[in-house]
């Protein structure tokens, strides 16, 4: 039994030979901040291993001992303390010291902590391991002052359809808009840099952080810490530069892309607009292509380099001035003139203002209500659909006056109906209920036609309008100017249709264009 106990003796021995020999070829040769805390932390280790496996029965008095580990980001240090055998030296400050130097931790040494953990280590015999003995100061980055945008305004905001949703995607705009006032983002004051230091007493320089700074272009102001749009209109950020555009310059079409178009300033489309797509716009529209607009409106003029197609059921409102290189099936109300440079052909316009057509400018079929008259080169044809002209008329009050009229005619077949069912009723209750009914279906009737009388006086604007062809009219065409009619019966060249006063006619007469009179060009 002796021999076999020798030789496991022997056997542990050159085991734990092997594993020191190991451990040893694994240490650094050269000595720095860095390498000595690892070599001593496997030194400790071999030790521990031989103490473990040492089968002696005899063990060696020893006295308080420390260790220390510094943490791989070199920002912490930790000690393990360890309590003497009975009679021997206790744990001291110099020991401490000696240890911390070893391992060169000379910064953030938390000595309050640690000569309370000796004391109880030395006192109570009582083993501390992992106390946190030094910890470095960790740099405070520098932050320059920077702005934090709203989130609407980061990106688009994604839309994921699903089954049961159906998604209008002509109402989906890439466009930014936002109001006079509204808040674009905040300002963030930032802070300056501070380096800090690790517990072996490096430097750790500050970075400067990456912020968002930008620069102000138009229309937007600074107030405190914030920052906010001057007027309605189109955010903007490109590179560093923010901005808040008066104007929507949409470079392609009007289409799937960009959605319905609404927008409070002026809008310039380089490319066509797709049909079926709707325009609002609270300034002034010009567009580069034919413009194929189903609804659109426009707070001031709209310029359309070429032509204007309508659509059923389509409607154009203008503000201002239209201004176009022709128009056809089209529903337009502006109050401005409209001046187109070709033909006007099968549409409804109805104007504050004038039609002025260029030098060969044609007016076949519709129906035109122009308040200042209508000048072109040609009205009608041979095998055109028919064509109305109206002129000396308000044609806002024409058409609350035909508003009227069909609101009354719908009032006065409900009061038809009404009278049956009071006859019918079957209580007093619910006669006294369709009475009163039929009382306030009466007075609305009788205010309508009060309104409708007092607009009638006003509906004449301008008894000077007139009609002016520079070269042929047709038979057919209809004529009106200031509720006087004439039809042209057979073809007449260069006339001048005007209203005499006297006779309550209109008369023509030889029209010859002024030399000066400039044509319109678009």
């Amino acid at each position: 039994m002796t021999n076999n106990s020798s030789t496991n003796k022997t056997e542990n021995i050159f085991s734990l030979t092997d594993k020191i020999l190991k451990d040893v070829a694994g240490l650094e040769l050269s000595a720095n901040s860095n390498t000595i805390p690892q070599n001593k932390k496997a030194i400790d280790s071999i030790t521990r291993d031989f103490l473990l496996h040492d089968d002696a029965n005899y063990s060696y008095p020893v006295n308080g001992s420390v260790d220390c580990n510094v943490t791989g980001d070199q920002m912490k240090a930790y000690l393990s303390l360890y309590p003497p055998d009975s009679g021997m030296a206790f744990i001291k400050e110099d020991d401490i010291r000696t240890e911390l130097l070893k391992s060169a931790v000379v910064y953030g040494i938390l000595w309050e902590e640690i000569e309370k953990a000796v004391h109880k280590c030395n006192l109570e015999h009582v083993a501390i391991e992992g106390l946190l003995a030094a910890q470095g100061t960790l740099a405070q980055n520098e932050i320059p002052r920077h702005y934090l945008l709203e989130d609407k305004l980061l990106s688009k905001p994604e839309i994921n359809p699903d089954n049961q949703t159906r998604i209008d995607y002509k109402q989906i705009s890439p466009f930014i808009l936002v109001s006079k006032g509204e808040r674009l983002g905040t300002i963030i004051s930032g802070h300056k840099g501070k380096n800090g230091t690790n517990v072996l007493g490096a430097t750790l320089t500050f970075k400067i952080e990456e912020c968002d700074i930008f620069i102000f272009g138009q229309n937007i102001t600074e107030v405190d810490s914030a920052f906010f749009s001057t007027i309605d209109g189109v955010f903007e950020k490109k590179g560093r530069k923010l901005n808040v555009q008066e104007v929507l310059f949409i470079q392609n079409n009007v289409d799937y892309h960009t959605g319905n178009i609404d927008f409070s300033g002026d809008v310039i489309i380089n490319g066509e607009v797709q049909e079926g797509f709707n325009i609002k716009a609270g300034g002034s529209i010009y567009a580069e292509h034919a413009l194929d607009a189903k609804n659109l409106e426009c707070g001031e003029n709209l310029y359309v380099k070429y032509g204007i197609i309508g659509r059923r059921e389509g409607l154009l409102q203008i503000r201002g001035t239209v201004k176009a290189k022709f128009i056809e099936n089209t529903l337009l109300e502006t109050g401005g003139n409209v001046d187109i440079a070709s033909s006007i052909l099968r549409s409804s316009i109805y104007t504050g203002g004038s039609i002025q057509c260029g030098p060969r400018g044609m007016i076949i079929g519709g129906t035109y209500f122009a308040q200042n008259g209508v000048r072109a080169n040609q009205i009608g044809s041979d095998c055109a659909p028919h064509t109305e002209i109206y002129c000396g008329l308000d044609y806002t009050i024409m058409k609350q006056l035909n508003w009227n009229k069909e609101q009354s005619l719908n009032l006065a077949l409900a009061l038809q109906k009404l009278r049956k069912m009071i006859l019918d009723a079957q209580t007093n209750e619910q006669k006294a209920e369709l009475s009163e009914k039929f009382n306030n279906i009466r007075s609305a009737i009788s205010k309508l036609n009060t309104i409708s009388t007092n607009l009638i006086f006003q509906l004449d604007k301008n008894e000077a309008a007139t009609i002016e062809v520079t070269g042929k009219i047709y038979p057919g065409v209809y004529l009106e100017i200031c509720h006087v009619s004439y039809v042209v019966k057979k073809i007449m060249n260069s006339v001048r249709f005007s209203l005499d006063k006297d006779t309550g006619t209109i008369k023509a007469e030889k029209f010859i264009p002024k030399l000066t009179e400039n044509t319109v060009i678009v």
